[in-house]
């Protein structure tokens, strides 16, 4: 079963950034995407007495209801990041997820 983004799925496309940094050795910033959140559809499962898991034979959808916006590079005045705003150089992906 192949893996789909959540953001393609509910937006139609990946974010512009998801990094947003600057390395001691270059002098212009880098911004770009790194991170995704993948879902794919399964199999339910189900813990076992031993504490592994087992699948169920449930049949699985996992459906994307929700992505957070991101902004796109243009409109960002106060990178790079780490900074006073940003603790991270890369920015919080989000998804809410249905499972069927």
């Amino acid at each position: 079963v192949a893996f789909r983004s959540a953001y393609v799925e509910q937006l139609g496309l990946e974010p512009d950034f998801t990094n947003y940094a600057m390395n001691f050795k270059d002098t212009d910033p880098f911004i770009d995407t790194l991170d995704y959140i993948l879902v794919r559809d399964g199999m339910s499962l189900k813990s076992t007495e031993s504490g592994g898991m087992v699948a169920t034979g449930v049949k699985t959808r996992m459906e994307v209801t929700d992505v957070r916006a991101l902004p796109h590079r243009k409109e960002v005045t106060d990178g790079p990041y780490p900074n006073d705003k940003e603790l991270s150089d890369h920015a919080m992906l989000k998804a809410n997820l249905t499972i069927t």
